[in-house]
């Protein structure tokens, strides 16, 4: 590859970095709690949110977390930063909020797809 090619390419590979920041997740916001346990597989990762203990909601959510889940994180100012995608950033004790898209299983946690993460600090 001649290295003007190159330059070109790794400032579109930059510009296209999960760095930047974003506008923010798509979906609905569901709750904001902590990451209780992650299990990962091979296609997705299952994430048990549990909810704040000042939370009306007292069951949590068991999310599962793909290849086109967003994560985020909010710096003290509140900037969204898209820090990458799936569950592979988060850590059991993380607080997040969990936003979802499609139906949702009305069960006690609600288990659904999770559309973004956000890391909360």
């Amino acid at each position: 590859m001649r290295p003007a090619r190159l330059l070109v390419l790794l400032a579109t590979l930059a510009a296209c970095s999960s760095t930047a920041p974003h506008d923010g997740p798509s979906g609905d916001l569901y709750m904001t709690g902590v990451v209780a346990s992650l299990q990962h597989s091979a296609t997705a990762s299952g994430v048990l949110v549990e909810p704040l203990p000042d939370a009306a909601d007292a069951c949590g959510i068991q999310a599962t977390a793909d290849a086109e889940t967003q994560l985020f994180e909010r710096t003290e100012a509140g900037t969204l930063t898209l820090v990458g995608t799936g569950a592979a950033g988060l850590a059991v004790g993380d607080r997040v909020e969990v936003y979802v898209e499609g139906p949702v299983a009305e069960s006690c946690p609600v288990q659904g797809r999770a559309s973004a993460f956000v890391r909360v600090g």
